[in-house]
């Protein structure tokens, strides 16, 4: 009676987990903003800890190089140290070049701007002479100028109602900075910690997994966390190194060619480089309107530069540098981006590609690993043949 219990338990079991899950999928589906709202509130509750985590992540890059390289020779004085010094030079690293950008960017942007302000007249007058010409050779008649005088009245009076409407959120915009602000610096506090002590909350996070689960499992969540870490790793180490090469030979080839401010705009190409695809477009969108300025035709020649400068770094520096180590092609690649970025907003463009990578990885060993169980030799014969 026993034996037969049991077997219709083990019999059970599946149908009611999956009976479950899917009244579970039904009930989150129906009620699908109430559960958004609590996951924001739960997210915004975690804030600092999550940026904490995302910072720790990012700044272990340098610092494990530093520890490994620079600090490993037990016989030195140091090594004991190793941990705390490798963390100090990172933080000064990363505090150094957050200064030497804001040193570099803010005074340029503001002559940038003044300068645009003071040739707005020159470039109205341009634009005058430019339409009146284009009247006088298109013969253009006066009925046209005067729907052409409604619609930009229309546009005028929509921009100043979204003024008008903006200055009621000044607060809003005032107390988001300060949170984020506040998250930031508290971040940061959670970040040092995370960094010295890792080495102990890992050990730590392995004990648990193995007291509450059973070993096959634990073994799997150590394989599949080892190899996400390693495909983040890559991914983040080898975005900020072509974002590097990228802004330098920006910077080569302005300078070659005596475009202005080829300092500021290879910086931000180099900066906006780290997101991934559309980064350095968005640096050279911005560098083309800095250069348009000061001189309208060398704004035209940067963004040829620009284009053939992309076709360098797509074909030959990004799948030298980042390679094929995440395992995803073009299509996959642009559709972690999509569905990240519209998730998760601008955090989801980072993580979606490692993401989708790791979830790629994953579901390719469970398809290979059923296949091979339900047609082994058909499986086993092509690799063979390879």
């Amino acid at each position: 009676m026993g034996r037969k219990l049991d077997y219709l338990t083990s019999e059970l079991k599946k149908p009611l987990i999956v009976v479950a899950f899917g009244v579970i999928l039904f009930v989150v589906l129906n009620n699908l903003t109430f559960f958004g709202n609590k996951l924001a509130v739960f997210f915004d509750l975690f804030r600092p800890i999550i940026t904490g985590l995302g910072i720790a992540f990012v700044l272990n890059l340098p610092m494990r190089s530093i520890e490994q390289r620079l600090l490993s020779n037990p016989k030195r004085w140091y090594y004991r140290w190793r941990r705390g010094i490798s963390l100090t030079l990172t933080l000064l690293l990363a505090v150094l070049l957050l200064t030497a950008l804001v040193w570099v960017v803010i005074p340029q942007l503001t002559n940038s701007i003044s300068t645009l302000l003071e040739l707005l007249p020159q470039y109205f007058d341009r634009a005058q002479r430019f339409v009146s010409r284009l009247t006088l050779s298109l013969e253009l008649n006066q009925e046209f100028w005067n729907t052409f005088e409604t619609v930009a009245q229309d546009w005028m009076s929509t921009a100043n109602k979204l003024l008008k409407n903006l200055l009621p959120n000044l607060y809003n915009l005032t107390m988001g900075v300060t949170t984020g602000v506040y998250n930031l610096f508290l971040g940061l506090i959670v970040c040092i910690y995370l960094l010295i002590g890792k080495d102990k909350l890992i050990a730590q996070l392995k004990k648990l997994i193995r007291a509450c689960t059973s070993k096959r499992t634990a073994d799997v969540t150590f394989s599949v966390a080892a190899f996400t870490n390693e495909t983040f790793r890559k991914f983040f180490a080898g975005q900020l190194t072509e974002a590097f090469i990228l802004g330098v030979l920006c910077f080569i080839g302005m300078s070659i060619f005596r475009m202005p401010y080829a300092l500021l705009i290879s910086m931000l190409v180099g900066v906006t480089g780290v997101i991934p695809i559309f980064g350095a477009f968005i640096g050279a969108g911005v560098g083309a309107f800095i250069i348009l300025m000061i001189h309208p035709l060398t704004a035209l020649w940067f963004l040829v530069f620009i284009v053939v400068l992309q076709q360098l770094e797509g074909n030959i520096i990004y799948p030298r540098v980042v390679g094929t180590s995440i395992g995803l092609s073009g299509l996959w690649v642009l559709t972690a981006i999509i569905v990240g970025g519209g998730l998760f907003g601008f955090a989801g463009i980072f993580l979606g590609i490692p993401l989708m990578a790791v979830i790629y990885r994953i579901v390719g060993d469970v398809v290979d690993r059923r296949l091979q169980e339900q047609n082994p030799v058909e499986i086993s014969e092509p690799e063979t043949a390879k």
